[in-house]
C-alpha cells in the first residue's frame, strides 16, 4: 500500500516474501514484502481490512540516503516509532522527527525520509478510513506533531504485535485495538516527561525497552543495551525507573510476566508452552516465578480470568 523510491528517483522494488522465514518483529497475520539490495534492506508487513489497515515497516541503509514514500491509502494515519529515528520532510520542506516511544497523527500522502549510515528505523502505522472515523464520531481528529506514547497505547501496541488470534477473531481484535489507540490518544493527556531526561535519552530508554520485549529469553547486560541504543549505562539506570517505574532487569521480569498473563487469558496453550513463549527454559522456573508475582499458579490464574473459579 506504499510506493518507495530512492533520492535519484529510482523505484524500490518490493517483492512478496515468506513470513515464516522472516527474523525480526512481525505483524501477526500480515503479508510481507521485502526489498533487499547491496546497501539497504526494507521489509513491509501489511494487514489490510475494509475499515482500516496496519503496517509494520523496517528500513535500514548502509549509506546516507533519502527515501521517498507515497502512501496509496489516503486518509488519517497514526504512526509510532519502535526503534531508530524517522526523519520526515513533507512537500513543503517542513521537517518532523520521531524518536522511539513517540507517535504522531498525519494525513501526509507523500513525504521524504532521511537515513544515516547504519541508523535504520522500525515504525508501526494504522490507516483509518473516513467511514471508520465517522462511525467512531472522530472525523474531526486533526494532525498532531510528535508526542510521547502514553503507556496504555504502548502496551496495546505490544499486544497487537503478539496477537495470538486467527481468522475473524483476529480481524475483530485488530479493529478494536485500532479504535482503542485513537481513544487513548484523545483520553490520555499528553505526557510531561522528567525534565532531567533529554528527548534523546528518553528515546534510548524506549528503544532499550523494545529490545527487552523482543528478547525475553535472553538477559541482555545493561552495557550491551546501552551500546545498542547509542547511550550509556547511567542513562538507562536513571531513566528506566522514571519512565517505567522499575529497573532494567526488573523490567525484563515484568515483560515476561505480562506476556505470560496475556497468553493465559487469550489462548489455550499448555502452561509449558506459555512459559517457553515468555522466556523460560523450564516449566518449574516459570510456575515458581508466576506464583511469586501473582500469588497463584498459571492454571488457577487462567481459570479465574475465565470465571471458572
Amino acid at each position: 500500500m506504499i510506493e518507495l523510491a530512492l533520492s535519484p528517483g529510482d523505484p524500490v522494488p518490493l517483492h512478496p516474501a515468506p513470513v515464516k522465514k522472516f527474523r525480526g518483529t512481525r505483524l501477526p497475520g500480515g503479508g510481507l514484502q521485502v526489498a533487499e539490495k547491496e546497501g539497504y534492506f526494507i521489509s513491509i508487513h501489511e494487514y489490510p481490512a475494509p475499515l482500516f489497515s496496519l503496517s509494520l515497516r523496517t528500513i535500514q541503509f548502509n549509506t546516507e540516503q533519502k527515501l521517498h514514500t507515497r502512501e496509496l491509502v489516503k486518509g488519517l494515519r497514526l504512526e509510532m516509532v519502535l526503534t531508530g529515528q524517522l526523519h520526515i520532510n513533507n512537500l513543503a520542506g517542513q521537517e518532523r522527527i520521531l524518536l522511539p516511544g513517540q507517535y504522531h497523527i498525519t494525513e501526509m500522502s507523500s513525504f521524504q525520509s532521511h537515513y544515516m549510515p547504519g541508523q535504520g528505523c522500525c515504525y508501526f502505522c494504522v490507516h483509518y478510513t473516513p467511514e471508520l472515523l465517522t462511525g467512531m464520531r472522530m472525523s474531526n481528529i486533526e494532525e498532531i506533531s510528535p508526542r510521547i506514547v502514553p503507556s496504555p497505547m504502548r502496551d496495546l501496541l505490544f499486544r497487537m504485535l503478539e496477537n495470538p488470534f486467527e481468522g475473524q477473531v483476529r480481524d475483530f481484535y485488530y479493529e478494536n485495538s485500532s479504535r482503542d489507540l485513537l481513544f487513548y490518544h484523545i483520553a490520555v493527556p499528553p505526557l510531561t516527561m522528567p525534565g532531567d531526561l533529554t528527548p534523546t535519552e528518553i528515546a534510548a530508554c524506549y528503544a532499550a525497552d523494545r529490545i527487552i520485549a523482543e528478547n525475553l529469553s535472553i538477559h541482555i547486560p545493561i552495557h550491551e543495551l546501552a551500546r545498542r541504543t547509542g547511550t550509556n549505562v547511567f542513562v538507562l539506570k536513571h531513566g528506566f525507573p522514571k519512565l517505567f517505574g522499575t529497573g532494567v532487569f526488573e523490567r525484563l521480569m515484568q515483560r515476561k510476566m505480562e506476556r505470560a498473563k496475556y497468553l493465559l487469558e487469550t489462548t489455550d496453550k499448555l502452561v509449558q508452552d506459555v512459559g517457553e513463549l515468555s522466556g523460560y527454559e523450564t516449566v518449574t522456573g516459570f510456575v515458581t516465578t508466576f506464583r511469586k508475582w501473582y500469588g497463584t499458579s498459571p492454571k488457577d490464574y487462567r481459570k479465574k480470568s475465565r470465571g471458572l473459579m
